[in-house]
């Protein structure tokens, strides 16, 4: 899976990025909020990790754009120092599926990952398409050729995983 990281510390972005690539996903890290919307143009990403305060654009406001845009499927974490109650509410009104006070805990930000992945695709995690020599990993989004990873572009990837599917549908379809 990829995972869009905005925040401008740095070291918080390089802690996430760990996280996040011990879980077996790729992260692509922002500083600020106008980064990010560019990028949502032309990218697609699985999650986005979002801190409230940046320079320019914050947080709240990029939420609330990519919502209005039509991004409601993509799950949303907040992380922020941002702890008071209206704050948080204020989070879930613009359109956040959780909410984290910082600082994170690893662990805890590992399952709230895993956990929002498993509500918006349900059926990633059990979907591992087998086609000898070939397998396909819609957790990690890598596909292997004889076990051994293919170094693909995401775009590469999505097209990969739509040909696997479409196969997977027809073999299916006709036993």
């Amino acid at each position: 899976m990829r995972i869009a990281v905005l925040d401008d510390d740095t070291v918080f972005l390089r802690l996430v990025e760990a996280t996040i690539h011990q879980m077996g996903h790729a992260t692509i890290l922002f500083e600020t909020g106008e980064d990010l919307l560019r990028a949502m143009r032309r990218e697609s990403f699985d999650l986005l990790i979002v801190d409230w305060l940046l320079p320019g654009l914050s947080g709240i406001d990029v939420v609330r754009a990519l919502r209005e845009a039509g991004g409601s499927k993509l799950p949303i974490l907040f992380a922020s120092q941002r702890h008071e109650e209206q704050d948080i509410v204020a989070a879930f009104h613009a359109g956040a599926d959780d909410f984290m006070i910082k600082p994170l805990r690893v662990q805890e930000l590992m399952a709230r990952v895993t956990a929002l992945m498993r509500r918006a695709y349900p059926d990633v995690t059990t979907m591992r398409l087998d086609f000898e020599p070939y397998r396909l990993d819609p957790v990690a989004r890598t596909v292997y050729l004889h076990d051994q990873p293919i170094e693909l572009k995401h775009r590469e990837y999505e097209l990969a995983e739509f040909l696997f599917r479409t196969v997977a549908a027809c073999c299916r379809a006709t036993t």
